[in-house]
């Protein structure tokens, strides 16, 4: 089974999936702007330019387009997104190829602008 695995390869996270994937002898590939290798993983660098607000469709298009060439380079059985932000990927990039998503903190959970130590909601 070929699993492209997407996130910061230089997380601590990342790197635990990717090696204990390889070691369970899956083929698994790292799709990250970092290039920190991972034993047994293949690394393909994620080439599109940091996000930019004054010009988000340019980098939508860019970003899309080189999941596109990862998608028929690799041509994985299963995706797993390691992050859900704000400027990650788009469902339908995908096609038909399941997509497993891992959220984090700050994916989830809303922060408060107000310290919690001045908050009324205090248990």
């Amino acid at each position: 089974m070929k699993i492209l695995l997407i996130g910061n390869a230089g997380s601590i996270h990342v790197h635990r999936w990717a090696a204990s994937l390889a070691g369970r002898g899956l083929d698994v590939c790292v799709l990250s702007r970092k290039q920190v290798p991972t034993e047994g993983a293949r690394l393909i660098p994620a080439d599109v330019p940091r996000w930019a607000p004054w010009r988000p469709r340019s980098w939508v298009q860019r970003r899309r387009a080189m999941l596109g060439r990862v998608m028929q380079e690799v041509r994985p059985d299963v995706v797993h997104l390691h992050y859900l932000g704000a400027h990650t990927v788009f469902p339908d990039d995908f096609g038909e190829t399941p997509l497993i998503v891992n959220t984090w903190g700050s994916d989830v959970i809303l922060r408060s602008p107000e310290p919690a130590s001045q908050r009324n909601d205090k248990l």
